[in-house]
């Protein structure tokens, strides 16, 4: 295989590079300039009570925000998605998707003269749960 490096064409694809760099800058900038957060300028409080005592002055921009609170439909939404017995709920198909996580290995240990044997996932408390009512019982 032959390579050949021809200067005038390195030069010329330098300068479309730069042009082309150039011009990606100036449309991006009125973006940039939109999308840019003013500056934030620290609150001066001329409070002499709270600096003589010590005290930090309360930020004026926190003392007006209340806590957040959950609308009654979030509230029933996270609410409902716990039974009594505090297990997840689960639709059928993501049932089956946690019950799928249950597996079988085989086991072979290096230890010489050692068998190998199976081992079976120890199921979370949901996955006993609905193997208890489907009536089937895990080997171990």
């Amino acid at each position: 295989m032959m390579v050949c490096r021809n200067p005038l064409l390195a030069e010329d694809r330098a300068r479309t590079r730069e042009e082309l760099l150039a011009a990606t800058g100036r449309l991006l900038e009125p973006i940039a300039l939109a999308t840019r957060r003013p500056e934030r300028r620290p609150q001066h409080h001329h409070s002499r009570g709270a600096a003589e005592s010590g005290e930090r002055a309360q930020d004026d921009s926190q003392s007006a925000r209340a806590p957040a609170t959950r609308s009654r439909r979030a509230g029933a939404r996270a609410a409902g998605t716990h039974t009594v017995e505090g297990l997840p709920v689960h639709s059928f198909r993501t049932l089956l998707a946690d019950l799928g996580t249950i597996t079988r290995k085989t086991v072979a240990p290096y230890l010489e003269n050692a068998q190998a044997f199976r081992m079976v996932t120890r199921p979370t408390p949901l996955q006993e749960r609905a193997f208890d009512w489907l009536g089937i019982r895990l080997k171990r």
